[in-house]
């Protein structure tokens, strides 16, 4: 980080705000104040308004030549570059509530009551919510669906440049054409008359609640590798998405990587809530900078982004691929966990020296090697030495952090840790609309190199279309199933699945040990009949969740009695109640939360080490006494009546809502290993509630 004395003066930053700098020189300064906090805080107290800058400077109102095309966008970038930082106050509204510049504010329509800024087609435009460089976001509610909504508006001032228009209307149309979890939702793109007679154009997108994890950690510093995983995770498949639509989004850093709180989140007192990272849906904003594949910058030179987080190619301005955004997902992942970026920037320069990072595990020792091996690959300076996918990237990032993640790996020792010349194949499967099979065989070694044969690849290793056995899933198909090599196996399930599920695209994950398949992961958002999997009398490792609360449609798990199954997840199951077929079954983990299951006793003497039961309807964990091996406990919103059966275990990590009256500090005291509390230290917990220090 430049040490202050380094750091250009204010004036040059208000000077670049005012189109009054060179181009080279407008480079320089965005490259700096996206690295320095110091000049972030500057920038902050400044503004790009030309009357609020001559009344600071005590002169009379001059004009501004137009600056040219490409420093008008440097500056407005640097106005972007601060927008996560920047208050409300920070716009063009006066002291008065009118504006400073009549050219600044939207063409909105009269407001049509009293707590409306203005109308914008069929939305009710309610207050600004923040400002950038580029564009002024403001709170609205749609009126036909009565929901709130986030309406992002370019600046007036720029919508009369054609580059920065086509720029905005770039980034909504990518945002706009991608749906997924992980990336905000555009609802729609528009166009209002400005103050000048042009036409601004706007999109609207779904309003989010929580934080940037940007300003999650420079409030916080660093997190554990777990949380910093299972966000990592989220990124990737969102940007794998992205990946697959031709779009690359050349500005993943963490000012653009939202937070979402669940429902609730915010409610729940400090002492009850989990940290944010832990329970959050990250969602991937601002594609302002989005390119198609294979695009290049255009133009010598630097490339746009933001220096810390760029990798070498785009840092050159040469042609960009998905390398590139999971290169900056890699300096993601890097600074969330040790606390610094892995290409510091030397004093007197404003891009990083592109050397070889310190270790992860220097600085994280209790780090998976695994986690370690994939983040260190993600920073790896050539782009064919990086994963060649985002999607195996998300998947590296769950089995290297993985709770039994022994069960996930074939080989013999069963652990995750990568050594050089060691080789782990793993079999994705993805079965499209139609009849056609697509297999994509995923071999990873120290390397981490990925092959692919998609759907219809006359080269793949899948079957031919029209495999599907005929026939009901009975034990006659089933014992027909087993008859079959196993990639046939798995997509004669999946085909069979596809059949009996109406809407079910055939998306499915799969892993292969010893040749059978070990592990299968589906999302019940569209499947209610999961009789198919029985004949996969090799599966160890079984996901069938629903995406989200109260989405899933799976109600009956018999399928799976008489599987030798040793990961259970069944999470966001509405109508799942009996657990009962996994009776007798040597499960490990077991996660199958928000889903309305009361009675635990099917678990008893399971060697679990992980079961997550967050907001059932479990009342009584007596069942706790019974296993040997457990090690992390989640029952935070089970109405459970007593702690007790807690006393003496094993348990080691707990989540839970604390409740006094209930006896849960005596209890707390008699649990001998614990460690964690509510995603906090033991002690710090404990201290923070006032209570002992030490286990009896």
């Amino acid at each position: 980080m430049p040490h202050r004395q380094l750091c250009p003066d204010a004036t040059e930053f208000e000077s670049l705000l005012l189109n009054r700098v060179t181009e080279d020189r407008a480079a320089a300064l965005e490259a700096h104040v996206g690295l320095c906090p110091i000049c972030q805080r500057v920038v902050d107290g400044l503004t790009a308004n030309l009357r609020l800058s001559t009344a600071i400077r005590g002169m009379p109102r001059t004009p501004v030549p137009p600056p040219p095309a490409v420093l008008g966008e440097l500056a407005a970038r640097l106005g972007d570059l601060t927008s996560q930082f920047t208050r409300v106050e920070w716009t063009h509204a006066g002291p008065d509530g009118g504006a400073d510049h009549d050219d600044e504010l939207p063409g909105f329509a009269p407001p049509a009551a009293n707590d409306e800024v203005g109308r914008l087609g069929p939305y009710r435009v309610l207050r600004l919510l923040g400002a950038g460089g580029m564009g002024l976001v403001y709170l609205a509610e749609d009126t036909a669906l009565r929901r709130p909504v986030a309406i992002k508006i370019l600046r007036p001032r720029l919508a009369r440049r054609r580059r920065a228009r086509d720029g905005f209307l770039s980034e909504a149309r990518a945002m706009a054409a991608l749906k997924h979890d992980n990336i905000v939702t555009v609802f729609q793109i528009g166009e209002t008359p400005g103050g000048g007679g042009e036409s601004v154009p706007y999109l609207a997108m779904e309003l989010l609640d929580g934080e940037s994890l940007a300003d999650w950690v420079r409030r916080e510093g660093r997190m554990p590798v777990e949380w910093a995983a299972r966000l990592g995770r989220q990124a990737a498949e969102g940007l794998a998405v992205a990946h697959a639509r031709g779009v690359i989004h050349r500005d993943i850093k963490p000012g653009n990587l939202w937070l979402e709180a669940p429902p609730g989140w915010a409610d729940t007192p400090g002492d009850r809530r989990p940290p944010l990272p832990a329970v959050a849906r990250l969602k991937i904003l601002d594609f302002g900078l989005a390119q198609p594949v294979g695009e290049a910058e255009g133009g010598d030179g630097p490339g746009f982004g933001t220096p810390a987080y760029m990798p070498p190619e785009q840092m050159r301005g040469e042609r960009t691929s998905p390398a590139a955004d999971l290169f900056s997902l890699g300096v993601v992942l890097y600074e969330l966990t040790t606390g610094g970026l892995p290409f510091p920037i030397r004093r007197q320069s404003v891009v990083p020296e592109f050397r070889t990072p310190p270790d992860l595990r220097d600085f994280v020792p209790t780090a998976p090697a695994a986690f370690a091996a994939l983040v260190h690959q993600l920073l790896a300076l050539a782009p064919a030495d990086r994963p060649a996918s985002a999607n195996g990237v998300a998947t590296e990032l769950f089995a290297a952090t993985a709770p039994v993640a022994d069960t996930l790996v074939d080989r013999p020792d069963r652990t995750v840790e990568l050594h050089p010349g060691r080789v782990r194949h793993r079999r994705l499967v993805r079965v499209g609309s139609g009849a056609a099979i697509g297999i994509a065989i995923a071999v990873l070694a120290a390397g981490g190199t990925w092959l692919a044969a998609r759907s219809g690849d006359p080269t793949g290793p899948g079957p031919a279309a029209g495999a599907i056995l005929p026939g009901p899933p009975d034990d006659d198909w089933c014992q027909a199933v087993a008859t079959l090599p196993a990639e046939r196996q798995a997509a004669t399930v999946i085909d069979k699945l596809r059949e009996l599920n109406p809407g079910y695209d055939g998306e499915a994950s799969l892993r292969y040990r010893s040749g059978q398949v070990s592990e299968l992961i589906i999302s019940t958002d569209t499947v209610r009949d999961i009789r198919p999997i029985r004949a996969l009398k090799g599966l160890r490792h079984l996901e069938c969740n629903g995406s989200g609360l109260g989405r899933g449609l799976l109600i009956d798990l018999s399928p799976i009695k008489g599987l030798n199954l040793e990961v259970l997840n069944a999470w966001w199951n509405p109508k799942l109640t009996d657990f009962n077929p996994v009776r007798g079954m040597k499960l490990r983990s077991c996660q199958i939360g928000e889903t309305p299951v009361e009675d635990l006793s099917p678990f008893q003497g399971m060697p679990l080490t992980f079961l997550s039961i967050n907001g059932c309807r479990v009342r009584d964990i007596a069942v706790v006494r019974t296993l040997p091996k457990l090690e992390f406990l989640r029952c935070d919103g089970c109405p459970i009546e007593s702690l007790n059966p807690l006393a003496e275990s094993t348990v080691k990590r707990l989540v839970f809502d604390f409740r006094r009256e209930r006896g849960d500090a005596d209890i707390l005291s008699r649990i001998p290993w614990l460690t964690h509390l509510n995603y906090r230290p033991a002690n710090e917990f404990r201290r923070s509630n006032g209570l002992s220090l030490t286990t009896s």
